[in-house]
């Protein structure tokens, strides 16, 4: 499998496009979305779908255009993987930031979205999210260290990174328990806030 990154969207997203056997998704498609069908030409790839992370804005903007050009948009409620030429995408359920979030496992790359990012996660909105959140990232720092990560934004540091690297640099992933990591949430909910007011 390959894996062809794109930079862009409202708050540096990051999306993709995974190729096997010459069958492609899309992940979390921008607006602009010539930059996708661009690319499958040049690499003579057949674009079978778009999957989608979650379904805030800035991850599903390209969804509309892209349906008008043919392309299926996965509905993956009650799916566990779905298969992409000789591979099989393993869904993980990770809700927290966002009830629908979901992970993409293929081989030993795992696609986050918004749920873990470089050196943070994505925001618990709710202080009921927090720890449903927390459950959620329990499940991807139980996957082995090599795994890559590749996530939803870009914020000044390089990516895929490895699971190991981000447990040794994420506070959050380190929190020891529940009653921390609603500590360092809660904490970063309220300076978002105030950020916000200003």
């Amino acid at each position: 499998m390959e894996i062809i990154s794109f930079k862009g969207g409202h708050d540096r997203n990051i999306s993709y496009i995974i190729h096997n056997n010459k069958q492609a998704l899309i992940i979390d498609p921008f607006k602009n979305t010539d930059i996708y069908l661009k690319k499958a030409k040049d690499l003579n790839l057949n674009l079978i779908g778009v999957i989608n992370t979650h379904k805030h804005i800035d991850h599903i903007e390209g969804n509309k255009a892209l349906k008008k050009s043919g392309i299926k948009i996965f509905n993956l409620e009650n799916k566990s993987k779905i298969k992409l030429g000789k591979e099989t995408i393993q869904i993980i359920t990770t809700p927290g930031h966002s009830p629908d979030c979901k992970c993409f496992l293929i081989d030993n790359n795992l696609f986050t979205g918004d749920v873990l990012l470089a050196k943070r996660v994505g925001m618990a909105f709710t202080k009921k999210d927090t720890p449903i959140l927390y459950k959620s990232l329990q499940k991807l720092k139980a996957l082995p260290k090599k795994t890559l990560i590749w996530p939803g934004h870009f914020y000044n540091s390089p990516f895929p990174f490895t699971l190991e690297e981000e447990l040794k640099r994420n506070k959050y992933l380190q929190a020891r328990n529940l009653k921390e990591f609603t500590k360092l949430i809660d904490y970063w909910r309220e300076y978002m806030k105030k950020r916000h007011e200003k």
